[in-house]
């Protein structure tokens, strides 16, 4: 992963000089659509002209302080109510959907439970394990263990893009929740399990556990679970949300939710406002947003002290990030540049959306431009970045690369917190 570290030198001066004091953060109804609010938020400029010329085509970027937006834009050629998959960024929403389901006391579920427990009246279940070391050990992961990534478990794969065994590594969107596993027994026995990693943080980039683990224990899918429990309490139309299913129908748990970038924000601002989605509706508790955002043991630190210019650990699916001058900062990651991040100290929440580019040109050599990192033909964009009387129009070239990762934007973020 590439850290671009002096993206956090330029935007530390904003968030220290343009911070806003430190106050309770107001909370709001989020059903509710967001308000305009400063018109003269001079770091939300300076944040949107980093990310326009930060190597990727921008599609959306929103800003709110406080609850209110300070700076949105929109790509020209961007339909409004147009959603885009969250990549990675559906993690720390299922994240959410396990604690809801956890805390409402209806059904009978704890972050303790180990899969065998969950699964013990399910005969196909464990029907592809064959080796009984191998069903032991997974019988025996708890669900806090998947919600940290601590298990031990992982997909393996090799890197040669012409090996059969790599096709789970390079499968197009819409095959991500079967390669995850088809059904239940699939999903069980895609992970390979790693020797002596278990209690380490090791990231499991896709899988469909977590997705039975909630049909099983609420009977609902995590879709019509979210649009039962959480949908309705961020003002999102149940008929706009797209997310992947499997053969099984079941939709996968580790990616592939696709939302607009204000449906985004509403998760950011929630956590924000720890749990609250109107002054008098918890939908999840501070506690669990609290334990949520900093993890368990193995996975409070990912890239050691001196990753990224600080420290960046591991939640329940969220990221945390901590630099001395920057303070604290949670973020939703999701592959080609997806975002959701926040700051309690600024009351800041930022969305924003990127083009998927491995997916979005069309004819383009998937495993030759992933591998190789070649460019794609320069692609210009062009928008107006408008919220009351701040307007910031500009223009960008987009430079298609493999080798840019989330993480590389990500310093940049943080440092403008």
């Amino acid at each position: 992963m590439t850290f671009t570290l002096r993206h956090v030198a330029i935007l530390l001066l904003a968030a220290v000089s343009l911070a806003p004091t430190a106050l309770a953060t107001r909370i709001l109804d989020l059903s509710e659509d967001f308000k305009d609010g400063n018109t003269n938020s001079q770091a939300a400029v300076d944040l949107v002209s980093l990310i326009a010329t930060d190597g990727r085509d921008v599609r959306r970027l929103l800003i709110l302080e406080d609850g209110e937006i300070v700076l949105e834009y929109q790509r020209d050629n961007v339909p409004d109510e147009k959603v885009y998959n969250l990549w990675s960024v559906t993690k720390s929403v299922t994240s959410l959907l396990l604690g809801v389901a956890i805390e409402s006391g209806r059904y009978n579920f704890s972050f303790d439970e180990t899969l065998e427990e969950i699964f013990v009246d399910n005969t196909d279940a464990w029907k592809l394990i064959t080796n009984e070391t191998e069903l032991a050990y997974k019988k025996s992961v708890t669900v806090i263990e998947l919600l940290t990534m601590t298990s031990g478990m992982t997909p393996t794969y090799t890197l040669n893009p012409f090996n059969e065994e790599s096709i789970n590594l390079f499968a197009m969107p819409s095959g991500i929740a079967n390669s995850a596993g088809a059904d239940i027994s699939e999903s069980l026995s895609f992970p390979d399990i790693l020797p002596g990693m278990r209690g380490s943080h090791h990231y499991l980039a896709y899988s469909n556990i977590l997705s039975y683990v909630i049909k099983e224990k609420t009977g609902m899918t995590p879709l019509e679970f979210m649009n039962q429990e959480v949908s309705p309490f961020l003002g999102i139309d149940e008929t706009q949300i797209k997310w992947d299913t499997n053969e099984d129908g079941i939709e996968t748990s580790f990616s592939n939710l696709y939302l607009t970038n204000r449906q985004m924000a509403k998760f950011g601002q929630l956590y924000l406002q720890r749990g609250f989605a109107a002054p008098n509706v918890s939908i999840v508790s501070e506690d669990w947003i609290n334990a949520s955002l900093t993890g368990a043991k193995g996975s409070e630190n990912m890239f050691g002290p001196d990753g990224l210019d600080g420290a960046m650990g591991y939640g329940y699916l969220w990221y945390n990030y901590t630099t001395e001058d920057a303070g604290q900062a949670y973020c939703a990651l999701g592959n080609h540049g997806q975002t959701i991040c926040f700051n309690y100290e600024t009351k800041r929440v930022i969305a924003f959306q990127r083009s998927n580019t491995l997916w979005d040109i069309q004819n383009m050599i998937l495993y030759v431009d992933f591998m190789l990192g070649y460019f794609t033909p320069n692609i210009t964009f062009e928008g107006q970045a408008v919220s009351g009387a701040v307007s910031s129009s500009f223009s960008g070239v987009a430079l298609f690369a493999a080798a840019a990762s989330t993480i590389s934007l990500l310093s940049g973020v943080v440092g403008w917190f």
